[in-house]
């Protein structure tokens, strides 16, 4: 049997993706957000049936400034085998927003709970490129690997001070289902902290030890 470890990186994935993209309350079926149009959504769909087989995922967000949630809706949805809760949004006044689901409908084949699922991050990490990562390591669908994220998890309006300047201003506040807050100020934690040099490493071998047990398993489960 041949070991196969497939590292993504899904920077263009996740700017790409159209940054007024409608965010569904539930899970929609695919043409609802137009997904297959989108350049993003035209890249990630046959890139992950392109890696279909593999038997561990890595994802390298190390560079990724963050851009639409949609993406992360839709990449997540090759993660869960049914529509799952993963982010929410609640406004100024304290009245939730939005909350954001997996989709039920995707092009392609899901990855199946056994494929366990890397992704690498760095202080570079921001935004809905941390939210990815935050959202995997607390429905314990990924280990996190390298250093802690950024720290960006309110959505901003750009606001015209006068003609010269204009002010970044949040007005949403991000709410996870499961931890109950965000990573605003704080980032994603790391599972295993090491160095971007040798965070692709740790990935791989990390990556080989599950491998490594799922195939023991298997074989002690058909004696």
């Amino acid at each position: 049997m041949k070991t196969i470890i497939t590292r993504i990186s899904i920077v263009a994935f996740l700017t790409c993706a159209p940054l007024l993209a409608p965010r569904a309350r539930s899970a929609p079926p695919m043409e609802e957000v137009a997904l297959p149009d989108t350049r993003a959504g035209r890249c990630a769909a046959p890139a992950l049936a392109f890696v279909r087989n593999c038997e561990a995922l890595i994802f390298d967000i190390r560079y990724n400034g963050g851009a639409s949630p949609v993406m992360i809706q839709l990449i997540s949805s090759y993660l869960f085998e049914k529509p799952t809760h993963h982010n929410g949004f609640y406004d100024r006044a304290g009245e939730k927003a939005d909350e954001t689901w997996t989709y039920e409908d995707i092009p392609g084949r899901r990855f199946g709970r056994d494929v366990p699922v890397y992704v690498l991050i760095s202080n570079r990490t921001f935004s809905a490129a941390e939210e990815f990562a935050y959202n995997l390591k607390h429905l314990k669908r990924a280990t996190i690997i390298e250093e802690r994220s950024g720290g960006g998890a309110h959505p901003v309006k750009m606001i015209p001070v006068n003609d010269r300047f204009i002010m970044s201003v949040p007005y949403k506040r991000a709410f996870n289902p499961i931890t109950k807050w965000n990573w605003e100020g704080t980032g994603v934690i790391p599972d295993i902290k090491t160095s971007a040099e040798d965070a692709l490493d740790a990935a791989r071998k990390a990556a080989l030890d599950r491998i490594g047990e799922v195939r023991r398993a298997r074989k002690s489960e058909a004696r």
